[in-house]
């Protein structure tokens, strides 16, 4: 065999190397932790993490500006079915890709649509009662070759408690004040159990910020962690802790926050909340 095809084939061969690695890359990008910091909007945990991101597109394409976005499913498997939104001012370009879901089609679907809708729902359609669950909506709208519209999201406000009351569990979550001046300052958490039950808890927490109408959970800073100590407050007792958000969590600076926290009370789970706002 010649020079020039020893060559040739470690040419080939170093380029099936590549193509199998990048292949190994692309995929390792799609998964739930690498699409968030990629800023993509992904459906992971029954949770919508950066959806600040839809927002932001559907408010470009009200507005006639230029958008992208990427959101990103995962089957019961764990494999990312991807949507790619692309807006050039005047219409709206959609592909959807199922390539890698192992038990799927493996279709690329391309749509074109004119506008795109957030929708949010209160009020019971049918009986005209206000609904005790507010949800947002995020759909592309008159679009061609099929349906006239593609559904994106659907983002229920999770309308958290301060106080759980069930049986002999009562728990109360309470901050020293409802106002801060800067992302900078420490608040005071407060827990109270006023039952009969011993509740536990860890000491980390979630940060929310109230945006377009609806919670959306925090990303953390980088380096963030929390110890992995649990906490028992018997009944009749309270617990305060100083936490920090603005240390934890990247505050989008004035507006209105709450504190999330899980709990249990021997198998009973809950999650609870208290709200605060910063200003200035």
């Amino acid at each position: 065999m010649s020079k020039r095809s020893l060559a040739l084939l470690f040419a080939i061969g170093m380029g099936l190397v590549a193509g199998c690695a990048h292949g190994k890359a692309d995929e390792a990008s799609y998964k739930p932790d690498q699409a968030e910091k990629r800023g993509d909007v992904v459906f992971f945990n029954e949770r919508v993490l950066n959806l600040d991101r839809l927002n932001v597109f559907i408010d470009a394409v009200w507005n006639g500006r230029p958008a992208d976005v990427r959101l990103v499913r995962y089957t019961i498997e764990g494999d990312p079915l991807i949507e790619e939104i692309h807006a050039d001012g005047k219409t709206i370009r959609y592909a959807r890709d199922n390539s890698r879901d192992a038990y799927g089609d493996s279709k690329l679907v391309r749509r074109t649509c004119q506008s795109a809708a957030r929708t949010i729902t209160d009020v019971n359609d049918f009986t005209g009662e206000k609904l005790a669950e507010a949800s947002t909506s995020y759909a592309l709208t008159g679009c061609a070759e099929g349906e006239s519209q593609i559904s994106l999201a659907y983002v229920p406000k999770r309308s958290l408690p301060s106080e759980f009351e069930e049986s002999e569990t009562v728990l109360r979550m309470t901050l020293d004040r409802e106002t801060y001046e800067a992302a900078g300052q420490s608040l005071t958490l407060r827990l109270e159990n006023a039952g009969t039950k011993t509740v536990t808890f860890g000491s980390d927490y979630a940060i929310e910020a109230y945006r377009f109408d609806t919670w959306v959970p925090l990303k953390p800073v980088e380096n963030a962690a929390f110890t992995a100590d649990r906490h028992t407050l018997p009944a009749g007792e309270s617990y305060a802790v100083r936490i920090s958000p603005g240390a934890q969590y990247r505050l989008d600076g004035s507006g209105s926050y709450r504190v999330v926290k899980k709990l249990e009370a021997g198998e009973r789970k809950f999650e609870l909340a208290v709200t605060f706002r910063i200003e200035g």
